[in-house]
């Protein structure tokens, strides 16, 4: 009996031998391994090429003078490998919100000293209103978290008839497991985390201390900021499956990198690597865009086959995981062109142990080119800092072209609202007189013809008008100098909607400068449908053509485009049009010259000269202005109503030399409460512009 059994376990001792025999011959001798993906011995991966890329360097963003606007910062990233991942950090429910409850407190304090430090009562409630919006908006997200961290674990289902027979359901895949206590391993068909309230998180303390080491924050706050990115991490995991790794702390110090490398048992499933951050300079914020790590669309977006056809590089997704995405203006409209293409290669082992294996590039690495702006930093930042002083606190823009060939020197915006309003449309005002002008002259009627312009009233045709002065029998000069009402409403109306137009098109207000993200159509937009704008026969009214030659009504403009219409002008006719890349510089030669402002440029010329230098003239008493030698154009709109005083739109624009023009400048302050105009208000600011852009 035991013979039989001593003999059977010999022969399956022996089987098991030729077995293992068998697979070391295939091995070492036959050189035939597992799948690539399984690794094998060195032989077997002999001669199999094992893939990887090179990631590009994404291309840098300069000003004008070769100074970085945008760039890359080389550091550290640290991922997170689900597969690996440690259970002591992950935090429990009660822990998460305890966590969030100690930043919500610092969070407050904080903003309760900031709001201290302000000196007027306007400045405490405007910057109390972005705090309590900001904190809701936090506050929304963390909830939203709770639940996201809450989705994950298990829940208890208990019977009434067998209170003792408990089940756990997954939250993710709702698979059922019977157990008593609470689970202690993933669950069994989705891999989803288990409770884990009996296991306290020892490490991340340390791993706060480690990434955020210097900070002024408390250690709680830096826990919680952990807790939070962690959080994020499991929900987009739940949502894109396929994503094994996803990197949810950035900017982690050299020394924070090297010590999770040596402490790996401690912090399991967290692998720093290199990952460059992007920083832009915050004076040209508004012009360089930003940038930010991409979402599940943008690597669906970059790895469809369709790029290929449009000629654009085919991403792999664990090229695109690692990079930058553009997010939004310069950053995003050329993103294609500044993250590059990935090179790539083979590890190929050789034969010989000592020799390892050798890498063999298949395609070089194209970095990124580097964009050069022709934003000069000095008067950027002049002009971030003067659309910033509106008198009332409210939006602000500044704009600076060079009349010689339309490059954008400068271009600042300040508001609320976080628009550019620089780009964003307005009611220009009388800045828009210099369309109806053009298309006064360009209509046939002469210059030294008069209207007679009664301070308020109403002219033949039945349309109405308030002038800010009596100017008796003025022509097209003096109207302009003195920014009469009277004459450009009643022309306005004389001309009609296709003469505005045409002389708006001309002026390049149908154009779209700089690049797409960088500017909107802005002329006249009547109403269609409204019985007000509209006759009977489809017509505009008069009124409202007569508003219109004044810049009010449904006329629109942007800074950046009347900034545009003066610079034709001031260049004697020739189409200029902004643009902000220097390869984009165009010939000035080859810029082509409207033959109807090259004719009446210089008596437009002549005019805003006047407005600056002649008493009569709406800006006469901002010597700032004389003393650059500029020549210009007031604007005050009429906007709106606020318990009885009306609001206004103050602008001015000019330019500098007035003789020979290189520069041109604007300013525009929103929602001015009534006596506050374009001159007075605007018009020092564009000065000072001027000023700083004629020392180069």
């Amino acid at each position: 009996m035991y013979e039989i059994r001593l003999r059977r376990l010999y022969i399956a001792f022996c089987v098991i031998l030729c077995v293992i025999g068998a697979r070391a011959f295939a091995l070492q001798v036959l050189e035939v391994g597992p799948p690539e993906d399984e690794g094998g011995s060195w032989k077997s991966r002999a001669g199999r090429p094992q893939p990887f890329s090179v990631h590009p360097r994404r291309g840098e963003i300069f000003y004008a003078d070769g100074t970085p606007m945008a760039w890359n910062v080389p550091g550290y990233g640290l991922e997170i490998e689900w597969d690996a991942i440690d259970d002591r950090i992950v935090p429990t429910v009660a822990e998460f919100r305890a966590s969030i409850a100690r930043r919500a407190r610092y969070e407050a304090e904080r903003d309760a000293a900031r709001l201290a430090e302000q000196r007027t009562d306007r400045a405490r409630t405007n910057l109390k209103t972005q705090q309590d919006a900001r904190r809701a908006e936090l506050a929304a997200w963390r909830a939203e978290r709770v639940d996201d961290l809450g989705r994950l674990w298990p829940v208890q289902i208990v019977r009434k008839d067998k209170p003792l027979a408990t089940r756990w359901e997954c939250t993710i895949c709702a698979t059922q497991v019977k157990r008593r206590g609470v689970p202690d391993a993933d669950c069994r068909e989705c891999g989803a985390l288990p409770s884990f309230e009996e296991l306290p998180p020892p490490s991340i303390r340390d791993l706060a201390m480690l990434v955020w080491a210097g900070g002024d924050a408390p250690i709680e706050v830096l826990i919680a900021r952990i807790q939070e990115a962690l959080v994020l991490s499991m929900r987009r995991l739940e949502r894109h499956p396929d994503w094994k790794s996803h990197a949810f702390l950035v900017d982690i110090s050299a020394i924070a990198s090297e010590t999770i490398e040596l402490r790996h048992e401690e912090f399991g499933g967290l692998t720093p690597m290199p990952r460059s951050s992007r920083r832009v300079d915050p004076d040209a914020r508004q012009i360089a865009g930003g940038t930010r790590f991409p979402s599940a669309d943008d690597v669906r977006r970059l790895t469809d086959p369709a790029r290929r056809d449009a000629g654009w590089h085919v991403f792999d997704e664990r090229d695109v995981l690692p990079s930058l995405v553009g997010n939004s203006l310069l950053e995003a409209v050329l993103d294609d062109e500044l993250r590059g293409v990935p090179g790539e290669g083979n590890y190929v082992y050789r034969r010989e142990r000592n020799f390892g294996r050798e890498a063999i590039i298949t395609r070089e690495v194209a970095d990124g080119p580097d964009l050069h702006t022709t934003i000069r930093p000095e008067l950027q930042r002049l002009a971030m800092r003067l659309a910033a002083s509106s008198p009332t606190g409210g939006a602000g823009a500044a704009v600076v072209l060079d009349v010689r060939d339309g490059a954008l020197l400068a271009m600042g915006s300040a508001s609320r609202d976080g628009m550019n309003h620089a780009r964003t449309r307005i009611a220009p005002g009388s800045v828009y007189k210099l369309v109806t002008a053009i298309a006064v002259l360009d209509s046939g009627i002469a210059p030294a013809e008069t209207v007679d312009c009664r301070k308020k009233g109403r002219f033949p045709n039945g349309v109405r008008y308030t002038c800010a002065h009596e100017h008796g029998d003025v022509g097209l000069h003096d109207a302009f100098v003195g920014s009469c009402n009277g004459y450009f409403a009643q022309r306005g109306a004389t001309v009609g909607a296709q003469a505005l137009t045409a002389a708006a098109i001309r002026l390049g207000f149908d154009t779209r400068p700089l690049v797409p993200a960088l500017g909107e159509f802005a002329a006249w937009e009547p109403k269609s449908r409204s019985k007000h704008v509209l006759g009977r026969d489809g017509k505009l009214w008069a009124p409202d053509l007569a508003l219109m030659g004044i810049g009010q009504s449904t006329v629109l403009a942007s800074a950046v485009q009347v900034a545009t219409a003066y610079a034709r002008i001031a260049a004697d006719g020739r189409l200029v049009t902004p643009f902000v890349l220097q390869r984009d510089r165009p010939l000035v030669a080859a810029i082509p010259i409207d033959p109807v402002l090259a004719r009446w440029a210089p008596l437009i010329r002549e005019a805003a000269r006047g407005v600056v230098a002649y008493p009569e003239g709406s800006a006469f008493k901002i010597r700032e202005l004389r003393d650059v030698g500029a020549a210009g154009k007031t604007g005050t709109a009429e906007v709106g109503r606020v318990r009885n005083e009306f609001l206004n739109n103050a602008l001015f624009v000019g330019y500098a030399p007035h003789d020979t023009p290189r520069y041109c400048a604007i300013v525009v302050y929103e929602r001015l409460p009534s006596g506050r105009y374009g001159a007075g208000a605007a018009g020092p600011q564009v000065a000072k512009l001027l000023a700083e852009a004629m020392r180069e």
